[in-house]
């Protein structure tokens, strides 16, 4: 049983436990303070870049991430998603808005930023965390976009930078660290 799905079955465990001994208020209390701490620890997502190295996979970082990439790590201030009528928490959670990233230096092979603010906290630690020849990918609405992505992008000077116009204007740009 992997760690992700060892700690879904702590949680259903508590909800059967607690539920019919202390009943609904108590058990809503402790559902929350175990989703407050349900984020990957500092150990977990070591763990998680090993497998991933030893398996010579990508270690993938989404800042701001909400789950769409089922093998990455989702750095995110909130526990859930909502969409449409579904709510839903984000798989391989990181607590934070991506000032403080709890990876070693260059251990990430893939960082993605769609639509979270680029601020110089945030540049700082993709710069510090991704690998060299490692791939970025920000996606923003055209009139950000066309600012702060060259801004950012002048950090590496001797990457490919490609962009690409989305729908619902949005522009994606690649900055590919490879030599």
């Amino acid at each position: 049983m992997t760690f992700l799905a060892s700690r879904y079955v702590r949680y259903l465990l508590l909800l059967i436990i607690i539920f019919p001994i202390y009943g609904a208020q108590t058990c809503k209390k402790s559902v929350q303070l175990f989703l407050d701490i349900d984020r990957l620890t500092t150990q977990e997502i070591e763990d998680f870049i090993a497998q991933k190295v030893r398996s010579s996979k990508p270690v993938i970082v989404d800042i701001g991430g909400e789950g769409s990439n089922l093998n990455a790590i989702n750095v995110n201030p909130q526990r859930f998603i909502s969409d449409s009528d579904n709510v839903r928490p984000i798989p391989l959670w990181v607590k934070g808005k991506g000032e403080s990233i709890p990876v070693k230096n260059g251990e990430v092979d893939y960082v993605i930023l769609e639509n979270t603010p680029l601020n110089n906290e945030i540049i700082s630690e993709i710069i510090r965390i991704i690998k060299k020849g490692g791939l970025i990918k920000l996606v923003h609405p055209i009139e950000y976009a066309l600012k702060t992505h060259s801004e950012f992008s002048v950090h590496f000077p001797k990457a490919r930078v490609s962009q690409k116009r989305l729908r619902h204007g949005l522009l994606q740009t690649l900055i590919d660290l490879k030599p």
